[in-house]
């Protein structure tokens, strides 16, 4: 498992590589609307994390944004690539199921 403080950093760190300004967006909608930062969001309540970008996006692109943006850094770091499709899947289908997958990786602590 991993602190939720390590892995904010280690996305953080990936999208301002690849994405700059991507979390400074992203983090100003969720904040706006949810009072929370997006990671927080996306490990604590997927399912609004979810609508909010399905609001301003179509399927593909929410997929795109969770499996290359969040996702990806995560599961390379810890070594677990193998699991990026089936949380992708869960995170589109099945919220209860990403939340159970989810919670053995990381450790929801502060």
């Amino acid at each position: 498992m991993v602190r939720r403080s390590v892995l904010k950093r280690w996305v953080v760190e990936y999208l301002g590589s690849i994405a700059p300004g991507f979390t400074r967006s992203l983090n100003k909608l969720c904040i706006d609307i949810y009072r929370v930062d997006c990671i927080d969001l996306l490990l604590d309540e997927p399912a609004k994390f979810r609508d909010l970008l399905l609001k301003y996006n179509k399927p593909e692109i929410v997929e795109f944004i969770v499996k290359n943006l969040l996702l990806k850094p995560i599961l390379k770091k810890i070594g677990k690539e193998h699991l990026e499709k089936t949380l992708v899947k869960t995170f589109m289908e099945d919220l209860e199921q990403f939340k159970k997958l989810i919670k053995d990786i990381v450790e929801l602590e502060q």
